[in-house]
């Protein structure tokens, strides 16, 4: 690990502490304040639903982002007090996840798989296509790194691969939790011998436990776990890691000519530019099978098809030209999109109701990701105009 980096940041973001701290701006400290609230997070609540909002209100970025990254909504879809015995299901999966007695991190990191599998499997029982937000390793720690600052880490791939690849420190590749709360452990060793930031934090903390009446808010990370966490996550956000790069890299440069300035920022992007390129042929790799996939649910016979609508009562379809059905009632015959049709479980046949809810998913994955496709184009057109404007300077 890069010390000399490790202490450029953390004096940056002392520096920075007050901007980021602050409530009417950026309110990074609402990270203490959910993991206070989940203090209260009991399993065997009678109402699960009521006590997963109060634990979660402060969440903020934490289990919201996206449109795809919404594990807050995911769950509240999923217990909310509408809805049948799901809550039940659900306060048992969260059981096995927030486990943190396997002191096997291995035994640890197979409960989130199995979790992150039960709760999707869950959602695609039991909601409509547009309710549907997948769970992932990151959800996964962000609920255990909360509900057990003490033990656990939260997580947000961007921010820990930013983090780690500045301090030079040798990842597994692969997410293992094991490896990542090992890098965790070595980078909180070293936030432990800074008293002044410790201290600084605690004051905030303090001042804050006051103004939401939060008592003993300040006592609620003794470990430093969600430290490092807005650490690595400010660091990230705030693009600190900009202002010190070019001071750091020049003192760890081996001894012979020195690159300049812009040889330094080409050869950035060149690396952006590949790393662009990379990720194009994969989206576009991506998209391509899953269109074949559509493909081959569109090719599923669905003439002869039994259905129940709310209002015109059975029907039969008795055609489909693409995915428009045309659907013969005992009041005459109706056209609806088979999509329609799936995500008001109108069909008789459970597996076409679950294919067809999977096309829907499908779609709109193949949707985000042409977004994907479509801005990182754009940034390959301005790092091309970039170069052609330095390219013309130096004729």
């Amino acid at each position: 690990m890069n010390l000399e980096r490790l202490e450029a940041m953390i004096k940056e973001y002392m520096d920075q502490f007050s901007v980021h701290a602050n409530t009417q701006t950026h309110d990074e400290m609402s990270k203490w304040r959910t993991a206070y609230a989940c203090k209260k997070w009991d399993n065997d609540a009678e109402d699960f639903f009521d006590m997963f909002q109060r634990c979660t209100r402060e969440s903020h970025r934490l289990l919201s982002g996206n449109s795809i990254y919404q594990p807050r909504l995911a769950v509240e879809n999923l217990v909310r007090k509408d809805r049948g015995d799901e809550a039940d299901v659900v306060r048992e999966y969260f059981k096995l996840l927030l486990d943190a007695s396997p002191k096997d991190l291995k035994r640890r990191e197979a409960n989130m798989d199995d979790f992150i599998q039960k709760m999707n499997d869950l959602e695609e029982e039991c909601l409509m296509p547009q309710q549907i937000h997948k769970l992932d390793k990151r959800a996964c720690l962000m609920f255990m790194g909360l509900v057990h600052p003490k033990t656990d880490y939260m997580y947000k791939q961007r921010a820990v691969d930013f983090f780690r690849e500045y301090l030079e420190y040798e990842g597994s590749g692969s997410f293992q939790l094991a490896s990542y709360y090992a890098f965790c452990d070595a980078v909180v060793a070293e936030i432990e011998q800074h008293e002044d930031l410790i201290e600084m934090v605690t004051q905030e903390l303090k001042k804050q436990a006051k103004m939401y009446k939060m008592p003993g808010l300040e006592k609620i990370d003794p470990k430093h776990h969600i430290l490092l966490y807005d650490l690595m996550y400010v660091t990230e956000k705030y693009g600190f890691k900009t202002q010190h790069e070019e001071e750091l890299e020049s003192g760890n440069k081996p001894r012979g000519k020195q690159k300049t300035k812009a040889e330094r920022e080409q050869e950035a992007r060149d690396k952006r530019k590949k790393q662009l390129y990379d990720e194009l042929e994969s989206l576009r790799d991506t998209i391509i099978d899953k269109e074949i996939e559509l493909d081959k649910i569109d090719e599923v016979n669905v003439v002869g098809e039994k259905v129940k609508h709310f209002k015109f009562g059975d029907g039969e379809i008795i055609e489909k030209d693409h995915d428009i059905a045309t659907i013969r009632f005992r009041i005459g015959e109706k056209k609806m999109s088979m999509r329609f049709v799936a995500e008001r479980k109108m069909l008789q046949n459970k597996d076409l109701t679950s294919a067809y809810m999977r096309r829907a998913r499908v779609e709109r994955e193949i949707q985000e990701m042409e977004k994907r496709v479509e801005s990182d184009e754009q940034i390959l057109i301005n790092i091309k105009n970039v170069e052609i404007k330095l390219g013309k300077a130096h004729v």
